[in-house]
């Protein structure tokens, strides 16, 4: 048995699997680039049937673009068989990561929304403020863990009283408004303060604004 690129001869094959034919990768890649150079061959596109003329035996469409709309037109069908095969249900069901209700809503494609963060309409805007406190406090300390915690906790265990004014606050109103509420650290991270139940308190923005990173009593003093 010889190579079937440089004639050599080949060593008796001893173990199972296909023929050899070549002597080696060099031979067998010189042989199969010879091969495609013993064009040009000739056919008709797969997707327009327009003839072309091209060195590479394998060719299927004239074009790039055949070739893309082709891929395509085969990536929507196999999508289509699956969802026929597995249907979307019309409802899906979550629980409440804050209260626990549950509650059913239609399902929508919207990026990773169906996945984690599932709210109620309640909760919803809860939630969100959370979040966004969660940041503020990563953002004013790398070191101290910050906590889910929510301006409605405080009211409901403090009352919707400003701890340094003693007014009222309205909760009603945005968060970024001058008297709209606030969470503020009695003890300002910065001087060691954690991010915990303990040591937050409601506040105007106002309030919260002047007193900066000060403590109570250099406040007042």
């Amino acid at each position: 048995m010889t190579c079937a690129n440089c004639s050599i001869e080949l060593e008796p094959q001893t173990g199972g699997g296909a023929r050899r034919l070549y002597c080696s990768k060099k031979c067998r890649n010189e042989a199969n680039w010879l091969k495609n150079k013993q064009g040009p061959f000739s056919g008709n596109c797969l997707r327009c049937g327009k003839p072309w003329a091209n060195p590479k035996m394998h060719q299927k469409f004239c074009s790039y673009e055949c070739r893309y709309a082709d891929n395509l037109e085969r990536a929507n069908q196999r999508y289509a068989d699956f969802r026929e095969a597995n249907p979307l249900p019309e409802i899906y069901h979550f629980t409440c990561d804050l209260c626990a209700v549950k509650f059913s809503k239609p399902y929508q494609v919207k990026g990773i929304a169906i996945q984690r963060g599932i709210y109620c309409e309640d909760c919803r805007l809860v939630a969100q403020s959370m979040r966004y406190r969660i940041k503020t406090v990563k953002r004013q300390s790398q070191t101290t863990p910050a906590n889910r915690i929510a301006h409605e906790q405080l009211a409901e265990r403090d009352g919707l009283n400003c701890y340094l004014c003693n007014e009222a606050i309205d909760m009603a109103l945005p968060r970024t408004s001058k008297m709209g509420a606030t969470i503020d650290h009695v003890v300002p991270l910065s001087r060691g303060g954690a991010d915990e139940l303990d040591n937050l308190k409601l506040a105007h923005w106002t309030c919260n604004l002047a007193k900066s990173n000060k403590l109570v009593e250099e406040l007042n003093g």
